[in-house]
């Protein structure tokens, strides 16, 4: 068991101008429209506060909603492909396998969604997991951090970090999103959507509002020399929904619950099988079925009174469940008992299990005041995080038969 707490303070004093005295909401903010005519975007990675991107002191990238959709890649490799200093390694098996940013990777890059941080990469050869627990379909917004960023998310984030944001009960009801299918797979794709049924209530008065959208993926591996290719096929469902209760104009309550079920099948091809050196090839036939699953329930407390000096509160409290089951069947040939020194002549069967889970409770508490000293504007943001989380390694098999 595993058990972190990170204190810090999360923004320090900030100077700021005539226009933070009076400052805006990301709402707001974001319907601002910039001299070239286009949008301001808006960062929270970098200082855990809405601020404008070109004021963010760090270096951070967005993807909004339209860039995904418009994005031709099917995975968050396609996406941040063209980012510098950035790589992203991904699997025929197991996708999303490790993100270098700068030359660090592995534990030293966060990767969290709706501030859970995901689980790392696990290898512990055969077998090994990734970090590919998120459907983009689902997602609002994309943002990537080049560099430190650990005085804010702890040492996980030494190197930077993606985070990733799913979309509000109003922003989930009122878009299609559809899905396209993209690369050399046959795909198949679907997605529903359920509206919100308040979605026309006042913005001013209580009420509960919430949604939930679902996508199913399914496709077969065409690529590569048929000699030489794996016949592969996989499937995955995704399920996010959000309850959204809204307590008066300044507090908002949030229930949010998210699942994804993915399953790879690979049946390998027999040349693949033989080994690198030469020699007498002892495994005939191999089968692997890779599963990657992932629940999380989260309730969420916001305060906002850009008015007050009291500006904000943001609780959070969540439950994350990650498991990656692979069941496989291998068929080689034995030497039969008592034959010591003759080739391999019989075929036996083994069958193997292996699984990695992750499961992790936490909650965070995030708070930010402003005051004046003299002529000068100050937010003050600051809070606590405290996690603990378990990790299982569960194995077994047959014996050859």
């Amino acid at each position: 068991m595993k058990a972190a707490f990170w204190w810090g303070v999360l923004g320090g004093l900030g100077m700021a101008s005539a226009a933070i005295a009076q400052p805006e909401t990301v709402g707001q903010l974001q319907t601002t429209p910039t001299q070239l005519g286009d949008d301001l975007q808006i960062t929270v990675t970098t200082t855990r506060t809405p601020r404008q991107l070109l004021e963010a002191p760090g270096t951070v990238t967005v993807f909004d909603r339209e860039n995904l959709e418009r994005n031709p890649g099917a995975s968050l490799r396609d996406i941040l492909r063209y980012e510098p200093g950035l790589s992203v390694q991904q699997g025929p098996r197991a996708g999303i396998r490790n993100i270098n940013i700068r030359g660090l990777d592995d534990a030293r890059v966060l990767l969290q969604v709706d501030g859970i941080r995901l689980p790392n990469e696990f290898n512990l050869p055969p077998f090994g997991t990734g970090r590919d627990f998120v459907d983009l379909g689902t997602l609002r917004r994309v943002e990537v951090l080049r560099g430190p960023g650990s005085s804010l998310y702890g040492s996980d984030a030494l190197g930077g970090g993606g985070h990733l944001q799913h979309p509000g009960a109003q922003r989930l009801s009122g878009g299609s999103g559809q899905l396209r299918p993209v690369g050399c797979w046959r795909q198949q794709r679907r997605q529903q959507l359920h509206q919100c049924p308040h979605r026309g209530r006042p913005r001013r008065s209580p009420g509960i509002c919430g949604a939930v959208r679902s996508s199913r993926f399914s496709g077969t591996n065409r690529l590569g020399d048929p000699q030489f290719r794996d016949r592969q096929a996989g499937s995955s469902n995704s399920y996010f929904g959000k309850l959204v209760y809204r307590l008066d104009e300044q507090q908002t309550l949030k229930l949010t619950a998210d699942i994804l079920n993915r399953a790879t099948n690979t049946f390998f091809a027999p040349p693949n099988l033989q080994p690198e050196t030469g020699g007498v090839t002892t495994v005939t036939s191999l089968f692997s079925g890779l599963s990657a699953n992932r629940s999380r329930v989260s309730l969420d407390y916001d305060f906002n009174n850009p008015e007050g000096a009291f500006r904000a509160i943001r609780a959070q409290i969540y439950y994350q469940d990650t498991q990656t089951p692979e069941t496989t069947l291998e068929e080689r040939r034995i030497a039969p008992d008592g034959s010591r020194g003759h080739p391999p002549s019989q075929v036996a069967r083994r069958d193997g299990f292996n699984n990695f889970l992750d499961r992790i409770v936490g909650g965070s508490l995030q708070l930010s005041n402003a005051f004046t000293t003299g002529e000068l504007n100050h937010i003050l943001t600051y809070g606590v995080d405290l996690s603990t989380q378990r990790n299982e390694r569960p194995a077994g098999g047959c014996k050859p038969t």
